[in-house]
């Protein structure tokens, strides 16, 4: 199902954008039609979320996560993972285009309430996986394990790591841009955005591989961080400098740019600039 949420997730980013701009819309709305029937039939075949048997948590709310399925072997760790609670980016992958789909049917003035019950959930279930750190300037941000919190199947406990904390990140922003902010209130939004800034980050130019700030040094190119720009509005209320700030003096250092490809291009030019 991870594959299927990663092909997934820009039909329903582009029937989603296509159905928020009349002018998109009259020209290409019978594209995003299809491509929003696809990404549903595709969620009503597999229905890949199942409860949190640790919910409802201490505030009443459930939670809901993606558990590997039956007769789920993975040959390269040599572990019998069938029916255990996936990594938390895993469901937060999958999760991701549900949230494109809530938006779009808002779009469509037919808010789909399964939808918007299943990515609260998600969201239920994110936050209750968070743990709080302060830095040395105190200021707050969250960390969180690449397993949730209460297993441990590969006997690592370790955090998670920086680049698939960033798709957390993207499911929480898209989530709080559909109006759901419920346990994700702009104050935990600068939380979150410390957690790069303040738990990441190494120095002006490197970032460590966990967001924790363990793991060794992230070595790969600073430019494959772009998707923690979506956290850049959120990054102005700690000690630490912004998110923007540190990915373009790490670019820099490094000698590349905001036209590192399209992507890393796209998400400077919408929210590299306030």
């Amino acid at each position: 199902m991870l594959t299927n949420a990663l092909y997934a997730y820009p039909l329903a980013a582009f029937a989603r954008i296509v159905k928020e701009d009349k002018n998109l819309k009259d020209e290409f709305g019978a594209d995003a039609d299809r491509y929003y029937q696809m990404v549903a039939n595709l969620y009503e075949v597999h229905a890949p979320f199942v409860p949190d048997p640790d919910s409802p948590y201490g505030d009443g709310a459930s939670g809901v996560y993606f558990a590997y399925p039956d007769n789920y072997y993975d040959y390269d760790d040599g572990e019998d993972y069938s029916g255990i609670e996936a990594p938390i980016n895993w469901t937060v992958i999958i999760a991701e285009p549900l949230v494109e789909l809530y938006r779009a049917s808002l779009a469509d003035g037919q808010p789909n309430t399964e939808y918007k019950n299943t990515v609260i959930k998600v969201a239920n279930y994110i936050w209750w996986n968070m743990h709080f750190e302060t830095s040395a300037n105190n200021d707050t941000y969250l960390t969180w394990y690449y397993w949730p919190a209460d297993i441990d199947p590969d006997s690592s406990t370790r955090m998670e790591d920086l680049t698939h904390g960033a798709r957390l990140a993207e499911f929480v922003v898209s989530f709080h841009d559909a109006g759901l902010q419920n346990q994700w209130s702009k104050e935990r939004m600068a939380y979150l955005a410390n957690t790069f800034t303040c738990g990441a980050v190494i120095s002006d130019t490197t970032f460590a591989n966990y967001i924790d700030g363990t793991g060794g040094v992230y070595e790969d190119d600073p430019a494959t961080l772009y998707e923690w720009l979506e956290l850049q509005k959120y990054s102005h209320q700690s000690s630490c400098n912004t998110i923007v700030a540190h990915i373009q003096n790490a670019m820099e250092n490094a000698e590349e740019d905001d036209k590192y490809n399209l992507a890393v291009f796209a998400k400077f030019a919408r929210f590299g600039k306030d």
